[in-house]
């Protein structure tokens, strides 16, 4: 699959859940952040601030994802509106990488368990074009395991 045509497809299935996606750069990165706010009572009333933030790589090394995935928690951290973290409400970053040139390491950071950080979570997913793959951390933590089913299957939904 090549570039275009997945981007396409992951921009089309999130405009139609209502997600807003705009244009902006991210250190050297030129990304998309699509951006929206849910809430669930099983998530014991919070209320959850997604950010999925796209970039594109022509090939991804173990450093390249850990930076970007970094870059765009303090993206998403710094662009948070509404109630303060912590008081209800979190901050999710799914921090996406396309690449049809994929580090055995940086699959291995994907698939590690993510960097904690108070009321906010961090997500480095790779796209594998070559592959036609997805990498990301599929496990579920003790620490923020009300949530992880969810970013699992949000993951599977738009990113597959």
């Amino acid at each position: 699959m090549g570039t275009n045509t997945y981007l396409s497809k992951v921009y089309s299935k999130l405009k139609k859940d209502g997600f807003e996606l705009k244009k902006d750069k991210i250190n050297s990165f030129d990304v998309t952040v699509a951006m929206k706010k849910e809430f669930k009572l099983s998530w014991l009333a919070t209320q959850m601030n997604f950010f999925i933030i796209i970039g594109v790589s022509k090939n991804v090394k173990k450093e390249t994802i850990e930076n970007f995935s970094k870059n765009c928690m303090d993206y998403a951290i710094k662009n948070n509106k509404g109630l303060p973290r912590g008081i209800q409400a979190g901050v999710v970053s799914f921090a996406l990488l396309i690449s049809s040139k994929v580090d055995e390491t940086a699959k291995k950071f994907t698939q590690a368990r993510p960097k904690k950080h108070f009321a906010a979570f961090e997500m480095p997913i790779i796209f594998d074009l070559k592959e036609n793959k997805i990498y990301y951390y599929d496990k579920n933590p003790i620490w923020g395991f009300i949530y992880y089913k969810t970013f699992r299957n949000f993951i599977e939904r738009y990113f597959k």
